[in-house]
């Protein structure tokens, strides 16, 4: 339907987006209400792991800032502290969860691979849900406004999706 050559993150995106609300969609027609708050209760957990992946993002992005003022043992460890302070939240964030969360059971080993794909293919999630809603969860209105959205210049893209993101509320 949409493929954005070169932009992995809003291709994997758009079709999680679409996914979920196939998936809603398909909930409400069968009135399955154990399976529809079992979703939402996945999604929520997916979004808590999202914040921690991007708070270690961000932490390691500062790292590599100033990587160059830094000795590579020093780096490698600040690194290493990073990932295993990662490690450690998630799996305080999963004590007690009922199955793995979106890492598995055990999140080790991390490295900068597993979260850019991590990212990647939920990164614009949020946003992509949020253009559905304002599409009136109308698909062929939201393929056209994804289509619009793009043909639009990279950054102008991304701030366009971040601007989306910030309004999405999980009412899935």
């Amino acid at each position: 339907v949409l493929y954005i050559p070169g932009d992995t993150a809003f291709n994997e995106s758009f079709a999680t987006a679409v996914e979920l609300e196939g998936l809603r969609l398909w909930l409400i027609s069968r009135g399955d209400t154990d399976s529809y708050l079992l979703a939402l209760d996945r999604l929520q957990r997916l979004e808590q792991t999202r914040q921690l992946v991007d708070t270690a993002s961000a932490r390691l992005e500062r790292l590599y800032a100033r990587s160059d003022a830094l000795e590579p043992d020093i780096l490698r460890q600040h690194k290493a502290d990073i990932f295993g302070q990662l490690a450690d939240d998630y799996r305080k964030l999963t004590t007690g969860w009922a199955e793995p969360g979106p890492l598995g059971k055990d999140p080790e080993p991390l490295n900068n691979a597993r979260l850019a794909l991590f990212r990647q293919y939920r990164q614009h999630v949020p946003a992509f849900r949020q253009l559905l809603r304002d599409s009136g969860h109308r698909f062929g209105d939201f393929y056209e406004a994804a289509r619009q959205l793009g043909e639009q210049p990279e950054q102008a893209r991304v701030e366009a999706l971040s601007a989306l993101a910030e309004r999405f509320e999980e009412d899935f």
